[in-house]
């Protein structure tokens, strides 16, 4: 039997924090099957019907995380507590529901309704107090029909949830809060919301829970194995991985200092909130867009740089699912790209042979959820290609909410209804190709909220490599001083970026790769921008070099019809 890895992570780091050693006793033989099967349960495991083969699992476990039962079944009680009862309550799907779930999650508790019961303070905890229940709900507008599950329904609110009990708030087969009661129950003058009791909420992560049969808006759910174990793996997602990143040790060494590229970037990002590198293609925008964001992320998750972090924590920075972080989101905008794809829209789907429409939360609505409940740590989205879509289409009502002095600040959404807002610890990185004339311009209310960094082609990254006699950093420079010397047809943007002649980070090394780079990235690139005049681009690339790419472009032939036609960038010269 293996347990789960976060389990396990976080019951050593518990085990590990315990005081002292303690007595070991004879047996798990003093816990009684439900508490083995309570602890079992929020170890992500099926307990099995046999209570001797439960403490067998718990045995299994000690023994995995190399500790005494005793010192496991302390660190157990630590975690988990006494056992409690797990609620499921039904929030609903129309708007009206939706809006009192709103109101529930903003004020921390739960409810439900009618008001014109009055307080149920004063009705006793046996079956007496049931009866007076049904007996007022019969005399209520809704007539008797409805008295005996909904006198049930209160009678369960009232006296037999406790605090410490967990709640699943669900919206259809979907958890959408998972909390803890604090408190007994209370009454409030609120047509709607006039039964209460106060919750802790722990996780807004939307599940997918399995299937319950009865449809009671309120259900006690602790003996459905399937249910719970679903609970737990959200609950031990929002406590567990978040621990995962802790600072380094006091004695750890120093982290190197940022390189100055992603120090800018990062100054832009506080200042402003989000950033756009823009430039001609080639110029390593998406590299350094997204090399940023990792680093940022590193630092701000694990106390570390990029450099000093491992495989796995690199993963779980970039995945959001049962074992990830979720710290960093990487999408890449199209023309059909929308609002949404973004933060949230209707998607098909069919249900027992019908098809239906179900709402979905976008990429960026779950990154600020998810930002929300960790409030101290950064949260990054890089978009690459910025403006190939409508940009005002895609963020919508959340635009203004990219101002740094309106972060936190919340707005409805029109389609479900609920409040979102854009936490302080998100950013953005997006790339814009400056070369592109096929894109989206962005407007002058989208530009004053990004900070805008323009990247240059760089020759220098070429220093030392060469293909034959060709020297790559004096062939770019010179390519590029013949564009910005042309007349503006093809304009700054039709530069050459250094990236083009680099393969896996490093400069091409071979006449052979430089063909293939020259003849089907480059040249066409600078006949598009040119309108396909063939004469201009002779003016930019040469005529030898042109006549070459025209005349059947032959690897043999390419080192002499470039130095022929850029004669500065022979090696040694």
């Amino acid at each position: 039997m293996i347990f789960d890895a976060a389990v396990l992570a976080e019951l050593k780091r518990l085990c590990a924090g315990l005081p002292q050693e303690p007595p070991e006793p004879a047996s798990l033989g003093s816990w009684s099957p439900a508490k083995i099967r309570f602890h079992l349960l929020r170890s992500l495991e099926v307990p099995p019907a046999d209570p001797a083969e439960g403490a067998g699992l718990l045995e299994e476990l000690a023994r995995q995380l190399a500790v005494s039962t005793g010192r496991l079944m302390l660190a157990l009680e630590r975690r988990d507590g006494e056992p409690r009862r797990t609620w499921r309550l039904a929030v609903g799907q129309r708007a009206t529901q939706r809006l009192r779930w709103l109101l529930m999650r903003e004020g921390g508790f739960i409810a439900v309704g009618r008001d014109e019961l009055g307080d149920l303070s004063s009705v006793p905890p046996t079956a007496e107090g049931k009866m007076q229940l049904r007996t007022r709900l019969a005399q209520a507008p809704s007539g008797a029909s409805r008295a005996p599950r909904e006198a049930a329904l209160f009678f369960s609110f009232v006296h037999e949830m406790s605090p410490g009990d967990r709640v699943v708030a669900v919206d259809g087969t979907r958890a959408v809060g998972i909390g803890e009661i604090l408190g007994p129950y209370g009454f409030v003058n609120d047509r709607s919301l006039a039964h209460r009791r106060p919750v802790r909420w722990l996780s807004f992560e939307e599940v997918d829970l399995p299937p319950v049969e009865q449809r009671e808006p309120l259900l006690d759910l602790s003996l459905h194995d399937p249910f719970l174990l679903a609970v737990e793996a959200a609950l031990l997602r929002a406590r567990v991985l978040p621990q995962a990143a802790q600072p380094p040790a006091s004695d750890a060494p120093p982290r190197a200092p940022l390189d100055p590229r992603i120090a800018a970037l990062h100054a832009a990002l506080l200042r402003k909130g989000q950033v756009v590198l823009a430039g001609p293609p080639g110029t390593g925008k998406s590299y350094w867009a997204e090399r940023a964001a990792l680093e940022l992320a590193s630092r701000s998750w694990f106390g570390v740089g990029l450099d000093r972090l491992g495989d796995d924590p690199r993963r779980q920075l970039q995945e959001a699912g049962e074992h990830g972080l979720g710290a960093l989101e990487i999408c890449c905008f199209h023309p059909s790209f929308g609002y949404e794809d973004f933060v949230e829209g209707l998607r098909p789907q069919v249900l027992q042979g019908q098809l239906v429409f179900e709402r979905r939360d976008g990429l960026f609505k779950r990154l600020c959820r998810r930002a929300s409940l960790n409030p101290a740590r950064d949260f990054f989205l890089v978009i690459d290609e910025l403006n190939r879509a409508d940009v005002a289409r895609v963020f919508g009502d959340l635009l203004a909410l990219l101002d740094r002095e309106r972060r936190g600040h919340g707005v409805t959404l029109p389609l479900s209804g609920e409040r979102l807002a854009v936490p302080p610890n998100v950013f953005v990185l997006a790339t814009m190709n400056s070369a592109d004339r096929s894109t989206t311009p962005l407007d002058a209310a989208l530009r004053r909220r990004f900070a805008f960094f323009e990247l240059e082609p760089e020759p220098e990254a070429l220093r030392g490599a060469r293909a034959g006699r060709v020297d790559l950093e004096k062939l770019l420079a010179a390519i590029n001083e013949r564009i910005r010397q042309q007349p503006p047809r093809a304009g700054l943007d039709a530069r050459v970026g250094h990236a083009l002649l680099m393969q896996r980070g490093r400069p091409v090394d071979s006449m052979e790769v430089l063909y293939s780079v020259l003849s089907q990235e480059v040249l066409p690139t600078l006949l598009d921008h040119c309108l396909g005049d063939e004469g201009a681009l002779a003016g930019l690339g040469g005529r030898g070099l042109v006549g070459w790419w025209r005349g059947g472009a032959r690897e043999e032939g390419l080192e002499g019809a470039l130095l022929g036609s850029f004669p500065e960038a022979e090696a040694g010269r």
